[in-house]
Parts: C-alpha cells; sequence; structure tokens
C-alpha cells in the first residue's frame, strides 16, 4: 500500500537519478514500460547488457517481468537484459489485515466520506466472499442454460420461450 523503489548498483545505493526520478512516487505499472529503453544503456549504463535483480510483490514481479520480455523481444538483438526475481508474496489473510487496517486509518483522517454508512457497507461489500454476476441477454438467448452448465445442475428453467422473466438470484451454498 506504499510506493517505495530503490535502486541500488552493485549492491549499494547507487545515484541513478534518472531512474529514480521516473520512479518516485509512481507504482510500478506507470513507469517500467519506460525505463527499458535504448537509452538505458546508452546513457545511464554505458553498456549493451544489464543484469539486474528486481525484489517485489507477486504482481511487481510479474510486470517486470513481461516488461523485460517486451524489451528483449523489440531489442534484443542490440540490447539484453538479464533479471533474477525475489518476490515477496502477502497471504490473503495479511492482505485483508493490512487493507482493514488502512480503510481504518482513512476513517480517522479529513475525509467524512470515508465515515459514511455506504462506504462502510461497499468496503464490508468488497471484502465478502459473495460476489455478482448479471447475466443479461435477449428473451431465448439461452441464459438459464449458461447459469445451469456453470452451476452443474438443473437448476433454472430452461426452454425455448420465456420462462424466467424475472430476476433471480443464485447463491452457491457448500452445505448444500
Amino acid at each position: 500500500f506504499s510506493v517505495k523503489t530503490s535502486f541500488l548498483l552493485d549492491g549499494k545505493q547507487g545515484y541513478l537519478s534518472e531512474l529514480e526520478k521516473k520512479a518516485k512516487g509512481k507504482r510500478i505499472q506507470q513507469w517500467i514500460h519506460d525505463i527499458f529503453t535504448p537509452d538505458l544503456f546508452d546513457k545511464t549504463i554505458n553498456g549493451n547488457e544489464l543484469d539486474f535483480v528486481f525484489e517485489g510483490s507477486d504482481v511487481e514481479v510479474e510486470d517486470v517481468r513481461e516488461a523485460v520480455n517486451a524489451f528483449n523481444r523489440e531489442y534484443g538483438g542490440r540490447y539484453k537484459l538479464y533479471a533474477d526475481y525475489i518476490t515477496h508474496p502477502l497471504q490473503t489473510v495479511q492482505k485483508i489485515r493490512l487493507l482493514c487496517h488502512l480503510f481504518a486509518e482513512l476513517q480517522s483522517g479529513p475525509f467524512d466520506t470515508f465515515r459514511s454508512p455506504e462506504m462502510h457497507q461497499a468496503f464490508e461489500k468488497a471484502l465478502s466472499s459473495e460476489f455478482e454476476i448479471t447475466v443479461l441477454a435477449t428473451m431465448s438467448a439461452g441464459k438459464s442454460t449458461v447459469i445451469n452448465a456453470m452451476v452443474g445442475k438443473e437448476l433454472l428453467p430452461s426452454k425455448n420461450q420465456a420462462c424466467t422473466a424475472t430476476i433471480a438470484r443464485v447463491i452457491n451454498d457448500d452445505a448444500m
């Protein structure tokens, strides 16, 4: 939940001002594709190969891996990126605990919106294991048939004519 980027050169805090400027205060998804450019090699490292280690969350590692692969596909004939990845996965329970803590902090902040009943309801709904899927199509398009196939049993009536002309709510109950 924080934006922190550090660049180390040969294991030490290096002065990589251009890289730090691009990353400062931004999430990795906002700058990672802009950092791997021919300019990185020509102006910053003065070479045609870069071997680096990236350390971050699962999602960040995937974003960096994608950017490295895209760069190597485009510029691999002239420049080459080699990357090792260190992943720090957060378990779902830890993420939810951190999210609840952050929400509690926001409620004590200056914005009344975070204290509103609507915000509480939206937050509780976001944390709930239930979620809504809307199935919408014209009459006799096969909506009930698709839902029955997803559920794995003939739960909703399905005919070649109008048969479920009302809103239906299907709730999964593992005990059933």
